[in-house]
């Protein structure tokens, strides 16, 4: 801009800049608005599918409990896994609710234009975390939900059998201090516009179910993997063929494993012969 006395056509080239400007930095906010609803309905579609996934899972642990008292106990610890989960995801729908609320948030639907005032308005969460008690650091309501996380990562983790599990499972659920900051509500949440605290909101929805359909389907795989080990054993005696009178003869017994649960058959020398209780059973003629 020219410095000193200026004229009014430079006044107003100076002002149409400023107006320009202004224009630009809008249009990139409402980008930026647009980019977070579209995460964040991406995040609920993706719950969605994820909890329809698991669902499968549950399902067919269901049927084997019906068939099998063996699963019974893995069909307990599923059912709580999928308590646990629903009671963590609804608490925080609830959340979403609440702030949709405060804010007159309407989710729309794909090609329409969205209340850009209602996605960038910060005073919902404010009022929701941030008003009362606690302030900047939060109040009540943000030390529920805050405990919430953490209370669900403990249930996870008692499911969590290797360090990768664990190392996971305490990432995506840390509620640690920020350095720098009083509380991590306060680091994630404060005075954020109301479709990013959304989409945050949505994320810890999005880890919760698939965290749940990474610990029922390990509870499934693993009694799978162990009704595939073999249960039975069969005495093998094993002595040379041929002995001669008076000769001291070196006998082994072993014991061999099988699956008792399989049956059907096998081929023995072109003949098929019924596999019952994992054995086949055929004669031999030993001839003279």
């Amino acid at each position: 801009m020219a410095q000193g006395k200026q004229n009014a056509r430079q006044k107003m080239i100076n002002l149409m800049y400023l107006i320009f400007i202004a224009m630009l930095a809008l249009n990139v906010d409402r980008e930026v608005l647009r980019s977070f609803e579209k995460i964040n309905n991406t995040l609920e579609t993706t719950t969605s599918l994820t909890t329809q996934n698991n669902n499968t899972f549950y399902d067919n642990i269901n049927r084997k409990a019906k068939d099998d008292p063996d699963y019974v106990p893995v069909k307990a610890d599923a059912d709580k896994v999928k308590a646990t989960t629903s009671d963590f995801t609804s608490y925080i729908q609830g959340l979403k609710t609440e702030l949709a609320k405060h804010g007159e948030y309407v989710k729309v639907k794909e090609g329409e234009e969205a209340n850009y005032n209602a996605l960038q308005n910060t005073e919902p969460i404010v009022e929701l975390f941030f008003k009362g008690d606690g302030g900047e650091s939060g109040n009540k309501k943000a030390q529920e939900f805050t405990k919430k996380i953490e209370d669900y990562k403990k249930f996870l983790l008692t499911y969590a059998k290797d360090k990768l599990d664990v190392d996971r499972i305490n990432k995506l659920f840390d509620t640690s201090k920020p350095k720098g900051q009083q509380t991590w509500v306060e680091s994630n949440y404060y005075e954020q516009p109301m479709v990013a605290a959304m989409t945050n909101l949505s994320k810890i929805q999005t880890d919760a179910v698939t965290e749940e359909g990474n610990m029922v389907r390990k509870l499934f795989a693993s009694k799978l993997m162990e009704d595939l080990e073999l249960k039975a054993y069969q005495p093998i005696v094993m002595v040379p063929p041929f002995v001669r009178m008076g000769e001291v003869v070196e006998g082994k017994i072993a014991f061999g494993a099988f699956d008792n649960t399989l049956q059907g058959s096998v081929t023995v020398n072109g003949q098929n012969v019924e596999l019952k209780d994992g054995v086949a059973q055929f004669n031999v003629d030993a001839g003279s």
